[in-house]
């Protein structure tokens, strides 16, 4: 039986996203009347049938990641990619590109609690990682700082 592990409105895309890990695959399903056509094939060849686009509205645009796929939990609407975990390492998927752009160990590491903010030198993402927040430069996905927490009393 395949089953959809998890499923993202993407608002900012006007799409959703359904992970099928038994696929080894990402769907993002425009849900845009006027989504530009979806091409699956990485050469576009006639003969093959990968030049012949399917439409863009409620297609299918495919992101193969293989049978190892992150949990992905991050989403934001001022970038085209989404991140997660996979065992201890924290990797992000670009919706465009259709595959992984970056990874990175992280042990503890919390997607789902992160947030991105704007500095000097760009975006920042700040991601809580065991008892501190690990800022990773954006897009070079490089640590900048590491400050200490203690999560608040329950």
């Amino acid at each position: 039986m395949v089953g959809c592990r998890a499923l993202w409105h993407l608002p900012q895309r006007r799409s959703f996203v359904v992970a099928w890990p038994a696929l080894g695959e990402l769907w993002e399903i425009p849900l845009n009347s006027d989504a530009e056509p979806i091409f699956d094939g990485l050469v576009h060849d006639y003969r093959m049938g990968e030049g012949l686009a399917a439409p863009g509205y409620l297609g299918v645009r495919r992101t193969p990641l293989g049978p190892a796929m992150p949990e992905l939990d991050f989403a934001d609407a001022r970038v085209p990619w989404l991140a997660g975990l996979q065992d201890e390492r924290v990797v992000l998927v670009h919706l465009d590109v259709r595959r992984r752009i970056a990874e990175r160990t992280l042990p503890g590491a919390r997607p789902q609690a992160a947030l991105l903010r704007h500095a000097e030198s760009g975006l920042q993402w700040c991601l809580p990682c065991g008892q501190q927040v690990q800022v990773l430069d954006l897009p070079r996905f490089e640590p900048v700082d590491a400050v200490a927490w203690l999560p608040a009393p329950a």
